[in-house]
Order: C-alpha cells, then sequence, then structure tokens
C-alpha cells in the first residue's frame, strides 16, 4: 500500500501543478467532464469491490498497478506526442487520462479500507489499521511531496517528472507479476515434489 500511495501522490503533485492537466480533468469548469470523472470514480469503486470479493488479495493488487501504469504511460504518451506533433494535439490531454486515473484511485482506495479489517482480528483492528493508515498514507505522502519538491528545485520537466512515475508503477506491476509467477511455480514444485514421494 506504501507503493501505491507513493506513486498516486508523486503523479497527483505534478498533475495539479499543471494547468492544462488540471483543467481537463477534476477542477475542469466544464461539468460533463467533471460528471465523466465521477461516474469513473463509481464504477472504479464497483469494479474493486467485485475484483475484492471474488479474486486474490494479490489479483487487486496486480490490477491497482496495472491501472496506475496504464494511467501513467497514457499521460506520457500524450506528452510524447504534443512535443513530436504540436499541431495535431492542439495543447489538450484525453478526458481518458483522469477517467482511467480516477478508476486507479477508486481501486486503491477500495483496497485500502477493505485491506486492514479483513486482516486483522476484532482487537487488532485498531492497530493495524492505524499502522497501516499511517505507513501506507502519511509516510507514502510525504515521501512523495519531499521528492516532488526535490524535482521542483531542480527544474524538472513535467515529461520527466511523469517519466520517474511511469517507471515506478511499471516497476511495481512487473515486480509484483515476477512474484506471483515465482510463487506459483514454488506451489506446483511442492505439489510434484510431494506427488513423487
Amino acid at each position: 500500500m506504501f507503493d501505491v500511495f507513493f506513486i498516486d501522490s508523486l503523479g497527483f503533485l505534478r498533475i495539479i501543478d499543471t494547468p492544462s492537466l488540471l483543467l481537463s480533468s477534476w477542477q475542469s469548469p466544464d461539468l460533463s467532464t467533471r460528471l465523466f470523472i465521477a461516474v469513473a470514480h463509481v464504477v472504479g469503486a464497483v469494479m474493486a469491490g467485485v475484483i475484492y470479493a471474488n479474486y486474490s488479495l494479490s489479483r487487486v493488487f496486480l490490477w491497482t498497478f496495472a491501472l496506475f501504469a496504464l494511467t501513467h504511460v497514457m499521460y506520457t504518451s500524450d506528452l510524447r506526442f504534443a512535443e513530436v506533433f504540436p499541431a495535431i494535439a492542439g495543447g489538450g490531454t484525453s478526458p481518458l487520462n483522469p477517467a482511467l486515473y480516477a478508476i486507479a484511485v477508486s481501486f486503491y482506495t477500495t483496497l485500502n479500507f477493505a485491506l486492514w479489517p479483513d486482516l486483522s482480528a476484532p482487537e487488532t483492528i485498531g492497530t493495524h489499521s492505524a499502522i497501516g493508515i499511517g505507513v501506507a498514507g502519511w509516510l507514502a505522502t510525504f515521501s512523495s511531496t519531499a521528492l516532488a519538491l526535490y524535482f521542483q528545485a531542480a527544474d524538472l520537466t513535467l515529461l520527466s517528472h511523469l517519466n520517474v512515475v511511469q517507471a515506478l508503477s511499471l516497476l511495481l506491476l512487473f515486480g509484483l507479476a515476477v512474484g506471483l509467477y515465482a510463487r506459483r511455480m514454488v506451489e506446483l514444485a511442492r505439489e510434484n515434489g510431494g506427488a513423487s514421494a
């Protein structure tokens, strides 16, 4: 959860500092854009709830990392396209970007609220929630804010900043996928070892 909060906050801090990105998303003066994002939030929360209730926790994390990775790939792709073809890009971003971002946020928010109670006994739910949310939420947010301020002081461009976020999200997605694959291989090896014995 620390990783998810860190990636979200690091990307969010730069997006809200960029008027062209901010005005094309949740702060848009256009009601239809805000409504589109609101619907995406609700749809994302329902999807996350269904996946959480029916699949393993690792699968929900995999979906969450995949959504953040795809979101930042789309943002950086738009920026690269605008650099190469400024006349075609027109300075705007795709409305799918903030909608996909909203779905990713809905996924990890649902996961964060459901995770700590499910991993706790009635006696430990308060402690686990406080530590989990404190480390995942506050520590990750403060760390990403410090890194974002460093990037700002170093005059890192918007594309370079979002490239870092994209790289981190892809790294986490790849790492989780490799970890799940390795765990499954170990399980199969144990089953085959037990069967041959």
